[in-house]
């Protein structure tokens, strides 16, 4: 995926180490806030959570998302995914996954 290597690349560089899934995922919530924040105009707890319910990011919308992500009405996060498998020593996607709802 373009966007995760393009992270891994700017990763690298600022932070002169490999970006792993907790860097992502704290570039990806970081991303969410802002996203949300804007569509709100200002910063509230219950207005964000309300507001973050059943939202759609994409990357057209804020490319740091990384890839489009949706939250139900509970709030869990939906979007593509992998299954990765070692294979000598390095993650292999063998299968990719798509959002549980359309």
């Amino acid at each position: 995926m373009p966007a995760l290597v393009h992270y891994g690349r700017r990763y690298a560089v600022r932070h002169n180490g490999n970006a792993d899934h907790n860097s992502i995922r704290g570039d990806v919530v970081v991303a969410m806030v802002k996203a949300v924040t804007e569509k709100m105009g200002k910063f509230d707890r219950t207005g964000f959570a309300d507001t973050l319910h059943g939202l759609m990011i994409t990357t057209a919308m804020e490319p740091r998302i990384m890839r489009d992500t949706s939250w139900d009405a509970t709030g869990e996060m939906n979007r593509q995914t992998w299954m990765m498998q070692a294979v000598d020593g390095r993650q292999v996607t063998i299968e990719t996954l798509g959002p549980l709802m359309a």
